[in-house]
């Protein structure tokens, strides 16, 4: 959202002329169920393609048994085969790709206000990131002059918000 100041405003040693633009990041609940739907399903074929994965390499590198009817040390299990094993090591690799690609999207609960609320020109409740941006525009330029952020205004007393 902006603020417009069509004339300077001056307070102590600090002059505001021009526009504020006070930039970040609203996460509706609806949004971060599906965010958090996707992080869950990520997690779970990461935790999958790496059981398959292990489970591969330690039948692989299981220790021989003896077989007292031949006399002599076998494989416990059957060979796999290279390709086979590449491959479970592989999609592996890529679950976990699109895990870390998940958690970067993803805002972490410290990262946002502590309780919902509404937001103008939003439907529904919306959660705030932390450390938005206060923008100076001013003619051509435009500067970072500081951070924002926000909690809504709820009628729960500070202490049941969970802290």
């Amino acid at each position: 959202f902006t603020l417009s100041f069509p004339e300077e405003l001056e307070r102590r040693d600090v002059t505001l002329g021009g526009t504020v633009r006070c930039e970040g990041l609203l996460y509706s609940t609806e949004a971060l169920r599906e965010l958090d739907a996707e992080y869950y399903a990520a997690r779970d074929a990461k935790w999958e393609a790496g059981k398959a994965a292990a489970e591969a390499q330690e039948r692989a590198e299981a220790p021989k048994k003896w077989n007292p009817d031949s006399e002599r040390w076998e494989r416990r299990y059957e060979e796999e085969g290279l390709p086979s094993m590449l491959l479970k090591r592989a999609a592996y690799l890529l679950a976990e790709r699109r895990d870390k690609a998940v958690i970067k999207r993803r805002p972490m609960p410290k990262e946002l206000s502590m309780d919902c609320g509404p937001f103008p020109g939003i439907e529904g409740d919306v959660y705030v990131k932390r450390g938005g941006r206060v923008v100076l525009e001013g003619g051509w330029r435009e500067r970072v002059v500081g951070t924002w952020s926000m909690e809504p205004i709820t009628d729960l007393p500070v202490s049941y918000r969970g802290n």
